[in-house]
């Protein structure tokens, strides 16, 4: 059974029997990365909207998982972000897990569904999957006229432990 946050109680002793690849902790590097691109497109943002449905090497659980430690990641760093004069940051901004298709079913986008007034979206999608590598694709959209992304992206695991590398930049 999965669980998040993991609750052990009552343990004795804790065997360590094998260590798999991060991808939580890689997932959730590549976001803050995205998150800190652009930081003008994060004023103001009560919710990031966080489109996972394409990437294919996280299940469900693992999906919930990020979302649930990216609230408290959020909250340090919008501290950390030095952000231009008049940054609006929100307290205690809202993660949610979303298809991008469903935002404006769900009442978050403008009535012409042409910019996201409180928030932000992140939609990482994997392209291909390896044992140890992936390549993906990830994007950071508030308006047509706000958005950047990165295509061909790889990300790769050395005994656990992920390392990515953000290519080709485009910016509207």
């Amino acid at each position: 059974m999965e669980c998040y946050p993991l609750l052990i109680s009552g343990a004795q002793e804790i065997h360590v029997l094998e260590q798999g690849n991060d991808y939580i902790g890689l997932y959730l590097d590549i976001i803050e990365e995205i998150y800190g691109r652009d930081s003008a497109l994060n004023d103001g943002m009560r919710v990031m909207a966080l489109d996972l449905t394409q990437v294919r090497n996280l299940s469900d659980s693992e999906k919930e998982a990020i979302r649930y430690l990216l609230e408290p990641l959020l909250e340090t760093w919008q501290k950390d972000s030095i952000g231009s004069p008049g940054t609006v940051k929100c307290p205690n901004p809202n993660v949610i897990l979303v298809a991008e298709e469903d935002l404006m079913e769900q009442g978050l986008l403008s009535e012409d569904g042409s910019y996201f007034p409180e928030g932000i979206l992140i939609k990482i999608r994997t392209v291909r999957n390896r044992k140890n590598s992936f390549t993906f694709s990830a994007k950071k959209w508030s308006s047509g006229l706000g958005a950047n992304g990165y295509d061909d992206c790889k990300a790769s695991f050395k005994k656990g432990a992920g390392a990515y590398k953000l290519n080709f930049t485009w910016i509207s």
